[in-house]
């Protein structure tokens, strides 16, 4: 990117996966698996861009999360653990580098339809159960997602770092 463009303003960490077992079930290659893929890549790509960031004194990070960094949901505990790390990860971000102008956000999405969830989602009594949990009468869309890191990368944010928007049809609320 800054050989083709000469800088970098924002970065979009949407690297994750998604795997699930309860704790006593998973095992260290499956944790692994998950931490690097939805945490340590956030760190290797931001370390990475962080430098270029500081000397131009300007920069956004938005990380996409989940709503399972907000809220522990059964069965999937390392999902769980390497969202919540990523939202930490993100507020480090924004109380390190805010003074220099820097800006670090995360997206924490519900169940969004996606390659990722596809499988999930044919399950219809499964997402018939789930569905009672979201208030606003839908799973999300990609272009749900898409809108609020448009918000967050704008100059519209440029008071706001720091922060998990959910963007979970609800789900959160209670």
């Amino acid at each position: 990117t800054l050989n083709a463009f000469g800088k970098i303003d924002i970065v979009v960490n949407n690297g994750g996966i998604f795997t699930g077992s309860p704790i006593h079930e998973t095992n260290d290659k499956d944790w692994d698996t998950i931490m690097n893929t939805n945490i340590r890549s956030a760190f290797q790509l931001t370390k990475r861009v962080l430098p270029h960031m500081i000397e131009r004194k300007v920069g956004v990070f938005i990380h996409i999360s989940s709503i399972a960094g907000l809220i522990a949901i059964p069965g999937v505990a390392a999902y769980n653990v390497s969202k919540g790390a990523l939202l930490q990860f993100s507020r480090s971000i924004a109380m390190e580098y805010g003074p220099l102008g820097i800006r670090s956000n995360a997206v924490c999405p519900g169940l969004v339809k996606t390659e990722m969830t596809e499988e999930l989602m044919k399950d219809d009594a499964l997402m018939t159960e789930w569905s009672k949990d979201y208030p606003i009468g839908r799973f999300g869309l990609p272009e749900d997602i898409a809108s609020a890191c448009l918000y967050l990368a704008s100059d519209e944010s440029s008071f706001v770092t720091g922060v998990a928007l959910p963007v979970d049809g609800g789900f959160t609320a209670h």
